[in-house]
């Protein structure tokens, strides 16, 4: 069994993500992070200032059944994983996380976890022309994607343990027994 994590850690200078002439409200719904892990839609819980994002960091991961050899080939064929932050059902913004780079690093999976993780930069989608950011003003948000042998030690501990085990639900997808859950610092959500 494996364990497949996505943490959104942190976001900065998000408010380079909206023109100067637009107007965004988060009161009805906030601003959120959303991907799509293994066709399991996730959102974050939502922030309401893009000047200074307070969130905790999340963890959704997906137990995968599977041999290593499969894993790794179906992991490098899949897309890239795309995290997009939103305000209602509109896009502001998003990057891509390469899962076939996760599935390539050399890594030993029975004894360690493989990491890609740093502080991806947020494009505006294609309808918004934004003026070019120098790198040090560009909107980015740390996320973390980790694949591990479920009983081998995490290394990459961005939220914090929480005292009783997730509630998981079994998700059936290409031939993998894929089990899902999302963990927060202060609860854990089905």
């Amino acid at each position: 069994m494996f364990l497949l994590s996505v943490t959104v850690a942190f976001a900065t200078r998000l408010e380079q993500l909206v023109p100067g002439t637009s107007r965004l409200s988060a009161e009805d719904s906030g601003f959120f992070f959303y991907y799509s892990l293994l066709g399991n839609d996730i959102t974050s819980e939502p922030f309401g200032s893009l000047l200074s994002p307070d969130f905790q960091p999340e963890r959704a991961s997906v137990r995968i059944r599977s041999s290593k050899q499969i894993l790794l080939a179906f992991l490098s064929q899949q897309p890239s994983l795309q995290v997009h932050l939103c305000c209602g059902s509109r896009s502001l913004g998003s990057t891509e996380v390469s899962l076939s780079a996760l599935a390539a690093l050399p890594v030993d999976l029975d004894s360690r976890a493989a990491t890609v993780e740093g502080a991806f930069v947020l494009r505006p989608p294609k309808r918004v022309q934004l003026p070019a950011l120098p790198p040090d003003l560009q909107p980015t948000v740390g996320v973390a994607v980790s694949l591990r042998r479920e009983d081998a030690p995490p290394q990459v501990q961005p939220a914090a343990a929480i005292g009783t085990p997730p509630e998981t639900a079994q998700v059936q997808k290409i031939g993998l027994d894929i089990r899902f859950h999302l963990e927060t610092k202060e609860k854990t959500l089905e």
